[in-house]
């Protein structure tokens, strides 16, 4: 895979604010956005991943722990490059680039608030979106769906949203059975039931229909939408996993440092 050569003229908004009230067992005090894998906090995977479709302009409504997001993008540049400081005046010169795509790369910080929900963060965003149609996805989800072909398909069909959807196995097997007998046993199969993959493209009046800071995105905004008709489904078959639990960070560590992961499209 390689990074797209064709800009896209839409900012993405990452919510990035929670707590992450299960991980605290590893974050110890850090937002879930810095918790890393490989080398570089998960956010950073997430801004990769839709940096291969030609998506550089980012948005992150911050809440817990925003200072110190805002603190590592401040440094990220000299903790990846070689440089040399002079002392003298404090002036910095850089050995070595940022990777193509990250140069192209700006980043908007909204001081979105702790107690700012979800569709409340996107709703913050708002004044930094210039474009008919905006994106949004969360902090903890990785994928190697093509972000660009969501848009396409957004724009096609005219929705005022259009979500990927994601088809998981079961954690547990399931059977069949009929009079005390075993009639079938799958082990942890996929089911017909899709989950919400969190990955959005919206139309960005949307946002101005999200009422306050206290609308979660996930009761107050994508329901309404869906029954009026005004959501569409991207049907993603490939890799999708959340980050929710220290169980999920060994797990995508442990695929990056076997150099299985699906979602990275870049070399180091």
């Amino acid at each position: 895979m390689q990074a797209s050569e064709t800009l896209r003229p839409y900012p993405v908004i990452i919510l990035c604010g929670g707590i992450g009230l299960r991980m605290q067992e590893i974050t110890d005090g850090m937002p879930k956005a810095l918790v890393t894998i490989g080398h570089r906090p998960v956010l950073w995977h997430v801004m990769k991943i839709y940096s291969r479709s030609g998506f550089r302009d980012f948005i992150l409504p911050l809440g817990y722990g925003g200072e110190q997001i805002i603190a590592w993008f401040e440094r990220y540049l000299s903790m990846t490059a070689d440089f040399t400081l002079r002392l003298g005046d404090g002036s910095h010169h850089f050995h070595a680039a940022l990777p193509e795509d990250e140069q192209e790369w700006t980043v908007t910080f909204v001081h979105a608030g702790e107690r700012t929900q979800t569709g409340g963060r996107l709703k913050r965003c708002r004044a930094h979106v210039g474009s008919d149609h905006v994106l949004a996805t969360y902090v903890d989800g990785l994928t190697d769906a093509d972000i660009g072909s969501v848009l396409e398909q957004h724009l096609a069909d005219e929705k005022d949203v259009t979500l990927l959807s994601i088809s998981l196995p079961t954690t547990f097997g399931v059977i069949e059975s009929a009079e005390r007998m075993l009639l079938r046993f799958d082990e942890k199969p996929h089911t017909h039931c899709k989950v919400n993959g969190g990955f959005f493209v919206f139309r960005s009046s949307v946002l101005d229909e999200i009422p306050d800071d206290s609308a979660v995105l996930e009761l107050d905004v994508l329901p309404g939408l869906a029954r009026d008709g005004r959501a569409g489904v991207f049907e993603h078959h490939g890799f999708w996993h959340c980050m929710d639990t220290p169980k999920h960070v060994e797990y995508l560590n442990r695929l990056w440092t076997m150099g299985e992961a699906p979602w990275k499209w870049w070399d180091d």
